[in-house]
């Protein structure tokens, strides 16, 4: 009995926590869910990936925890993560930059406008700082104050690594358009954005949001959920087009007959950033390996690869600089140029820079 009565109080205690937590969002209500409801991607009472895809193999919970618990030190890095601190943001007209900011956040500056991508800076990937994966020695916590004036947000998901509560709190009142998937919009409401500024977009659409810039929205293969709950918001990839160049923006994403498809309804892209990390053998649907992720842009007939969505916390079971390596030697066996920058170092599409292995130096 004291037993059971212990496990109802901390079960108790567990949804106060929940509830009382803004990291967690909130659920879609009203219009919002309606809209939901009325996509031809929402089915039995959730959004559906276009392939058959499964989160986790059957039977491999305990083995993951397992592997969790008595963890590879080698997952982390064995010394601080070199980072560039940029100071100068100026950009020429007609050249594209990026700036990797380590994991899947990435800043965007074309023709005068600052677009950054999934921006997570948290000390932690979690809803609780004290537990959690943690954010590797060196690694920015980037403030605000750090960027220019960030114009639009793109959110591929609501994933703790691609959505971070605290620093969304932070753009609350910078007139920032934020485009995201169907339901996301809650959550980013939640914690002060204003519904004005907030565009939820279904799979399949395109918008302009700026004069010379169009954004179309495609099929990922992952899944979403900040809570208990899974699958109440969509998730995605990005293409932007400007007057000068078309990107294709991934979302986290297993291997799948989309990228082709998307290849082959958009024809060639100047780049492709694409995830690049956390995979595993225990949830090979919904994260690539990298030579998969090198298939990717070859199906996407893209002209220059930016692996993302590494070297800055340990979601996988893989030592830390294992992608680096792979994307590295299957890039160079199917002659896709690639572009590894430090974090923090900008670069332009136009003339990425030669491919220096810093990840060998730490």
């Amino acid at each position: 009995m004291t037993i059971f009565l212990v496990c109802i109080l901390l079960a108790i205690t567990l949804i106060y926590a929940v509830s009382r937590n803004a990291s967690f969002g909130q659920k879609p209500t009203g219009a919002r869910l309606k809209r939901i409801t009325s996509s031809i991607n929402f089915k039995n009472g959730s959004f559906q990936n276009p392939v058959p895809t499964q989160v986790m193999m059957p039977g491999n919970t305990f083995k993951i925890l397992a592997k969790l618990f008595n963890s590879d030190p080698k997952r982390k890095p064995p010394g601080p993560i070199p980072v560039h601190k940029n100071t100068d943001w100026g950009i020429q007209p007609g050249l594209t930059y990026i700036t990797w900011l380590g994991h899947s956040s990435y800043l965007l500056q074309v023709d005068g406008l600052n677009i950054l991508v999934d921006p997570v800076f948290s000390t932690r990937v979690s809803p609780f700082n004290w537990i959690g994966s943690k954010r590797f020695p060196a690694t920015e916590n980037w403030a605000l104050d750090d960027f220019p004036r960030i114009d639009i947000v793109l959110i591929s998901h609501d994933h703790y690594d691609h959505l971070d509560h605290q620093f969304i709190k932070q753009l609350q009142y910078q007139h920032t358009q934020f485009y995201t998937f169907l339901g996301v919009g809650a959550h980013l409401e939640s914690w002060g954005i204003p519904a004005t500024q907030i565009h939820e977009l279904d799979l399949w659409e395109s918008v302009d949001i700026a004069h010379g810039f169009r954004l179309d929205t495609c099929p990922s293969r992952h899944f979403s959920g900040r809570s208990f709950s899974r699958n109440n918001t969509l998730w995605g990839s990005f293409i932007l087009q400007t007057q000068h160049k078309k990107l294709f923006i991934g979302g986290d994403s297993g291997y799948s007959p989309i990228f082709k498809e998307m290849g082959d309804k958009y024809g060639s892209f100047d780049i492709a950033i694409l995830e690049c990390g956390q995979y595993s053998p225990y949830w090979p649907d919904i994260h690539m390996l990298p030579h998969e992720t090198v298939q990717a842009c070859k199906d996407l007939h893209a002209n220059l690869l930016l692996p993302v969505h590494w070297g800055k916390y340990a979601l996988g079971l893989h030592t830390w600089d294992e992608p680096a390596e792979l994307v590295l030697a299957a890039a160079a066996e199917k002659d896709i140029h690639l572009v590894m920058p430090m974090q923090g170092q900008r670069f332009t599409v136009e003339n990425p820079p030669l491919v220096h292995t810093w990840w060998r130096e730490i």
